[in-house]
């Protein structure tokens, strides 16, 4: 995109990225209060209407830019509102925007098993991984996967793990690693799959 010189293809990705924010605050905020949600329409369709209006790819940004820029304020909270200030300074009183509703980011059990899931593949690979969950499901805690995991210790854990991977295939089996999976999609509810965490918002 940075080699493009073409308005009409600009406009293009910014209006679809626009729509993007629209259909993932719809898919992911489940608790909101009504007028939220129209600032929040009102925010994202006023950007439409200004990528649409841009005549130069520097309009665009501009209008894009600013659009994110009060996108961002609304999800903290509320949009600044001081219209008849020369200059505001960064002292925490003057941006506590929560005088129209609170906001509050809260995981399910489900979603921080997804969170440990993630970071933990990240730390050690996929296949180490599902030969822990093996282990795991071996045997039949019923703790949650990472709470059983720190309590073995995750050094005997994954030096326990990578001297089977050495022997071969750690465990790893086709049946093994697609039932790991399957285990750990049916443990999340349908809605908490996309994501890690849920925001609230309420008066």
């Amino acid at each position: 995109m940075k080699e493009c010189t073409e308005v009409a293809k600009w406009r293009r990705y910014f209006l679809r990225l626009i729509e993007a924010i629209r259909v993932s605050i719809e898919a992911s905020v489940e608790i909101y209060d009504q007028g939220w949600k129209d600032e929040i329409r009102e925010n994202l369709d006023r950007g439409k209407s200004e990528a649409k209006a841009s005549k130069s790819i520097e309009d665009l940004l501009s209008s894009f830019a600013a659009t994110l820029l009060r996108q961002t304020f609304l999800q903290i909270g509320q949009l600044p509102n001081r219209p008849k200030a020369d200059k505001v300074t960064l002292s925490r009183k003057n941006w506590r925007l929560c005088g129209h509703r609170s906001v509050q980011y809260v995981q399910s059990p489900d979603q921080v098993e997804a969170v440990f899931w993630d970071e933990q593949q990240s730390q050690i690979g996929f296949p180490a991984q599902i030969a822990l969950y093996d282990r795991y499901r071996i045997s039949m805690s019923k703790l949650p996967f990472s709470k059983w995991y720190r309590d073995i210790g995750p050094e005997q854990g994954t030096s326990s793990t990578h001297r089977r991977s050495a022997r071969g295939r750690a465990g790893a089996t086709p049946t093994g690693r697609e039932e790991a999976l399957r285990e750990r999609s049916e443990r999340m509810p349908a809605d908490d799959r996309g994501g890690h965490g849920r925001a609230q918002r309420g008066r």
